[in-house]
């Protein structure tokens, strides 16, 4: 599980650091307070494949021919930027992102490089004691995609088995959504999502693969009425879809989820709460943004007294290129509501 993450130099953040993130923790603040790019710094620090993941970040912000230089802090001198993460069995890891300084706005491509260095929190003296430094570059080209032009698998960080992101309105889907349903079939978590589903689309009897020619896809399928393509039924319902298959097909690690109330209504919302809640049974650690009270407020009603001790919310603040935090447990947070809606209305 992730513990904590410092921030420095990334996108809009010039300095910021979250601690103590829970099993649960629900990211809250205005528009433009940082919140996506805590999701950013986590998925690259925490990955054994940061380059990779730096390609994810970079491609998921789209309408630019060349998104790679944006990744920096604008008018960072050293055009770098660092990410210190802790693991809850104490291992510790620091990427550093440096941008080639030939690079100038607006350039059609650029080079990116990656330091990692490994190590341990020293409780004696709070600090992190590094080791084990590895490098490597990312090539980026009109935004289209990327080339990894060195060793792209560091390792695990100790104590986060995987980090995967899921954004379930993404028009560019990280993982097709056939194979995301077939991982949770071998899982024997398929049921689960259907019957989860369900609850918003009646009479729904299965979400079978089937095919278009030779191209897999998820279906629909209803009780005497055969199937229907997801692709074929509102964004509500394709998100919450996606949301859920991502969550069961994960066996352990860290899912980054970005806004997972988008285009729902309340029903599917609770739903949505239930399917982040299983995936937290299963010790799968959860991190996620939303501007959703009705989210919020799904997710503290259908928690028992032991859930909440594993839920947080965090509130942010962008300020200066300084990112403020506050922290509300989980029973402070069912408390403390009317203070949430404040960041959310």
């Amino acid at each position: 599980m992730i513990t904590s993450i410092e921030i420095h130099g990334l996108r809009g953040i010039k300095d910021g650091k979250l601690d103590d993130l829970t099993p649960l923790t629900v990211i809250v603040g205005p528009n433009g307070s940082g919140k996506s790019t805590v999701l950013d710094a986590l998925l690259i620090a925490a990955s054994p494949e940061p380059l990779h993941e730096i390609g994810t970040v970079v491609l998921r912000r789209t309408g630019i021919l060349q998104g790679a230089p944006w990744l920096i802090l604008t008018g960072s001198v050293e055009k770098r930027a660092t990410l210190e993460v802790l693991s809850s069995t104490g291992h510790a890891r620091k990427c550093t992102l440096r941008l080639d300084p030939s690079v100038t706005l607006p350039e059609l491509d650029a080079r990116l490089t990656a330091e990692l260095a490994e190590g341990r929190y020293n409780p004696d003296n709070r600090r992190m004691e590094y080791h084990s430094h590895r490098s490597g570059s990312v090539h980026f080209i009109w935004n289209d995609g990327n080339t990894a032009n060195a060793e792209d698998y560091f390792h695990v960080l100790d104590g986060v088995a995987a980090v995967h992101l899921v954004e379930p309105t993404s028009e560019s889907d990280l993982r097709p959504l056939h194979t995301v349903n077939t991982e949770t079939y071998k899982l024997g978590r398929r049921s689960q999502v259907r019957d989860i589903v369900a609850q918003v689309v009646p009479g729904l009897v299965d979400l079978p693969i089937l095919t278009e020619g030779s191209r897999p896809y998820v279906g629909l399928e209803f009780a005497g009425r055969g199937a229907i393509p997801v692709a074929v039924a509102g964004e509500g319902i394709k998100g919450l879809i996606r949301l859920c298959l991502e969550l069961a097909s994960v066996p352990d690690g860290v899912v980054l989820i970005e806004e997972p109330e988008v285009h729902q209504h309340p029903g599917a919302i609770r739903q949505s709460a239930r399917a982040i809640w299983a995936a937290v049974g299963r010790d799968v650690q959860v991190i996620l943004t939303t501007h959703s009270l009705e989210l919020i407020d799904a997710l503290l009603s259908e928690a028992s007294q032991d859930e909440l001790n594993k839920l947080s919310v965090v509130r942010t603040q962008l300020r200066d290129g300084c990112l403020k935090t506050s922290r509300l447990p989980g029973e402070d947070a069912a408390l403390l509501r009317t203070s949430i809606e404040e960041d959310l209305r």
